[in-house]
């Protein structure tokens, strides 16, 4: 995966905004180079009515708009660069889409799942809303087996399903993006968007990348996680595995946040329930093919 197209693809296009929303918000849209990020907004008919009342009031193009700014901050981070291991990219983003589209549990976002690996020696794994999903090297390293790694991705897609990100906006950006898209007249629109929705963006980048999820959400998307395996034919054994041996160093994976002991023994009648999955010792050898370079 070139580095060049990951970061083409999350490049956020500037605009200038200066139409009537509630007559021409299609034309903005296209004028605003979102690509329809805005396309099914409903907008209220009265200057400042609320659109965003509530994160379930965020439509797929909207949360794929959120997502690309979260990931494209992620990206920004000196300490987040893209791994130049192109081998590794490809991989890492196979073990994926396995899981996307092999588990029929899972929903695909708006413009699907996409997979990138962080240089970094820190051991994390973050996503964005609407499909973006971050692993570091660190943490891939981490990993024993293929099974391991993909219990990572899964985990992440949990949360990307679940919407945790967005969850972590808070309600008065929502309350505040609402008035914005609502007015007669947006004027100076670029100036505004980037400071509401920065502030939304803000909010997904600190709960995903630095303070972690809940210990609610965690649990829920540790759940989702083990199905997503067991469909996928990964063992959802990989999961409480890997968080019983690994120190992660934040985001959704922080060892304390709730604690790794806690979170491997409410999984375990589950993982249980599900057996074993056939293969692992074959995907442990490919895994350290590509990754271990054995």
């Amino acid at each position: 995966m070139p580095r060049a197209v990951l970061i083409g693809a999350l490049t956020l296009a500037g605009c200038a905004v200066t139409e009537n929303v509630t007559d021409t918000g299609q034309r903005i849209a296209d004028q605003a180079g979102f690509g329809g990020v805005f396309r099914q907004v409903v907008v209220a008919n009265t200057a400042g009515g609320l659109v965003l009342q509530s994160v379930g009031d965020i439509d797929p193009d909207q949360e794929y708009f959120i997502g690309r700014a979260v990931a494209a901050d992620i990206l920004a981070h000196p300490d987040r660069a893209l791994s130049r291991r192109q081998a590794l990219q490809g991989y890492v983003s196979d073990v994926g889409q396995a899981i996307a589209l092999g588990a029929p549990s899972v929903e695909l976002p708006y413009q699907g799942f996409r997979f990138a690996v962080l240089e970094s020696r820190t051991v994390n794994a973050v996503a964005a809303p609407s499909g973006y999903v971050f692993v570091t090297t660190g943490a891939v390293d981490a990993a024993r087996n293929e099974d391991e790694l993909a219990a990572l991705l899964a985990h992440e897609i949990a949360h990307v399903q679940l919407r945790h990100g967005l969850a972590a906006i808070r309600q008065s950006n929502l309350t505040e993006a609402g008035k914005l898209l609502a007015k007669e007249t947006v004027g100076t629109g670029p100036a505004q968007f980037t400071q509401v929705f920065g502030a939304s963006v803000a909010d997904v980048v600190g709960t995903a990348v630095t303070n972690g999820y809940s210990r609610a959400q965690e649990s829920e998307a540790d759940r989702l996680a083990v199905q997503f395996l067991a469909e996928a034919g990964y063992s959802p054994r990989a999961l409480t595995d890997i968080l019983a041996r690994v120190d992660f160093d934040g985001g959704g994976f922080r060892s304390d946040h709730p604690s790794a002991a806690d979170r491997v023994a409410a999984l375990t009648p589950l993982v249980a329930s599900r057996g074993e999955s056939p293969g692992v010792a074959l995907r442990a050898a490919r895994f350290g093919k590509v990754v271990r370079g054995g």
